[in-house]
């Protein structure tokens, strides 16, 4: 059976065969009078694009959300696609700055590329938020498939009285009641009580802290307290 080669990129496609008309004194199986002939596409395509992920994740420290489009399932000729922010509840030129219909562009053979979107640290404590991510109008005959919506997350980084600091780690802490805390300046930390160990460290009774909640190597816990 002939097959053309119409050098167009498309999906594979499919073709049923039957047998009749018999003729003679031979006879057609029925349960195997019938065919699927499969014509595979073997011609470049110009690929899917999607993005990398459903969600994004970044702080909002980090300064910029870094957000990922694929192109796969072909990677032949120059494609496009169009990339736009949207409100979620996150607002533009507060917590982000917004980007409207940027060009994705990518050169022949590229199946990878990255996107910048600005993020602002507000100084306020006002929780997690945001951001509607979208992919439209692509090019060069390349075909949008999901997700082509995705949300970026912006993690808040600002601690307001009685906040939690998730950068403050004191791990297993005292093995005994803690009485006094007092804070220096710079964040360190002198805590004291009816302990001998903090975070498994031996301490008697005293130990000093840094900023990050690990145990001052440089302060001796000494013994003269026993």
């Amino acid at each position: 059976m002939p097959i053309l080669d119409n050098s167009i990129a498309n999906l594979d496609r499919t073709l049923l065969l039957g047998l009749s008309n018999v003729t003679g004194t031979a006879s057609i199986d029925p349960q195997a009078s019938n065919a699927v002939l499969t014509i595979t596409d073997d011609d470049p395509r110009p690929g899917d694009l999607s993005f990398g992920a459903s969600t994004f994740i970044a702080s909002e420290a980090d300064g910029f959300a870094t957000i990922t489009v694929l192109r796969t399932n072909g990677w032949s000729g120059a494609v496009s696609v169009s990339f736009s922010t949207e409100s979620g509840t996150a607002q533009p030129a507060v917590d982000y700055e917004p980007v409207i219909g940027a060009n994705v562009d990518f050169a022949d053979g590229e199946t990878f590329k990255t996107i910048k979107v600005p993020l602002v640290t507000d100084g306020v404590v006002d929780g997690n938020k945001s951001v509607q991510l979208r992919l439209t109008s692509p090019t060069g005959n390349a075909v949008l498939i999901s997700p082509a919506l995705a949300v970026l997350l912006i993690t808040d980084v600002d601690f307001g009285p009685g906040s939690l600091d998730l950068t403050f780690a004191p791990g297993t802490g005292a093995n005994g009641l803690v009485r006094s805390v007092a804070v220096y300046p710079d964040r360190r930390v002198l805590v004291g009580g009816a302990f001998t160990l903090f975070n498994q460290t031996d301490r008697n009774y005293v130990a000093r802290l840094l900023a990050d909640g690990s145990v001052d190597p440089t302060f001796a816990q000494g013994t003269y307290l026993a």
